[in-house]
């Protein structure tokens, strides 16, 4: 990482470029580290993309202090922070009811006796009405206790479905691309907004949805997956896609968190992990999937295959 930073702050020194290729030609270590080097920066391109390098032969030379060049790893790792948060949706906490940041959780009371569990980095807005009661879920997750009220039936309503009921407790996860609704008491009607092959599924306790936004649907029973475990600091996966799983950890670490070969995205992942700890979980999940974690900073985690 220290050559690659070197390298962009100044891309037409030759000497910088001769000492480089000496260093890189030495041994296979070295030519690994450039390659992990190189895996990083393209897993953090979207955020700053950058040119491509040329090296060029010549002589070897010694290379400089780590410490030489901290300040501006630590200014690296400060830019990809503010882009992680400019990306996440800030304009959604000016026009909220309610929202949570990395990490945290809240439990909020509403005044119809109805009880809310806003998980890490959700939003929330809340319309109250004579004859309805509708909670928007704009991201993230929430576990809902309602106060039955047959007159005034209670929606939770998101960008890619519905979910109507008059008094139950249930679950429901607005993550990347895909909607999950698990329900631990009563039932529930999940209302598809982009599907022509579900247009409306009724749910009891102990069954769970999970819907894309093509309209692709999984369905089955959640004693694998319980509802809102979550709210114990718990993660429980059933058969998962890794990359829906990492953006569930993702909420909960104050980083990034990258996969750089996009292919163990689409691995299916078993398993209960520790949110309170997310290196842990990260761990455990690399160990399983044959991962190697790499801690670049104390702000980003390179995932990369092993």
């Amino acid at each position: 990482m220290e050559w690659l930073i070197n390298l962009q702050e100044a891309p037409d020194d030759k000497v910088l470029r001769r000492r480089f290729t000496a260093w890189y030609q030495e041994n296979a270590e070295h030519r690994h580290a450039w390659e992990e080097a190189n895996a990083t920066w393209n897993a953090l391109g979207e955020l700053n993309p950058m040119q491509p390098l040329v090296a060029e032969v010549a002589s070897v030379a010694d290379l400089h202090p780590y410490q030489r060049h901290m300040p501006r790893i630590i200014s690296l790792a400060a830019t990809l922070i503010l882009s992680i948060v400019l990306y996440y949706p800030v304009k959604q906490w000016f026009t909220t009811d309610y929202f949570t940041g990395t990490g945290e959780s809240q439990k909020i009371q509403l005044k119809d006796g109805s009880t809310i569990w806003l998980g890490a980095e959700s939003a929330i807005k809340v319309n109250y009405q004579a004859n309805a009661r509708t909670v928007e879920l704009l991201n993230g997750e929430a576990y809902f206790s309602v106060h039955p009220d047959s007159s005034r039936p209670f929606r939770v309503i998101t960008t890619m479905a519905d979910t109507t009921v008059l008094g139950t407790e249930f679950n429901v996860n607005l993550i990347a691309n895909t909607i999950n609704v698990a329900v631990d008491r009563g039932r529930v009607a999940v209302t598809a907004h982009n599907s022509s092959q579900l247009l409306r599924h009724s749910l009891t306790a102990g069954n769970w949805l999970r819907l894309d936004e093509t309209g692709n649907a999984e369905w089955g029973n959640s004693s694998a997956e319980p509802a809102g475990v979550w709210r114990s600091g718990k993660l429980f996966v059933n058969n998962r896609p890794v990359g829906e799983v990492l953006d569930e950890v993702r909420r909960y670490y104050h980083g990034a968190i990258m996969l750089t070969d996009n292919s163990f995205a689409s691995h299916r992942l078993t398993g209960m992990y520790n949110l309170q700890t997310p290196e842990d979980a990260l761990q455990a999940i690399a160990q399983v999937q044959n991962l190697q974690l790499i801690q670049i900073t104390p702000w980003i985690i390179l995932l990369s295959p092993s």
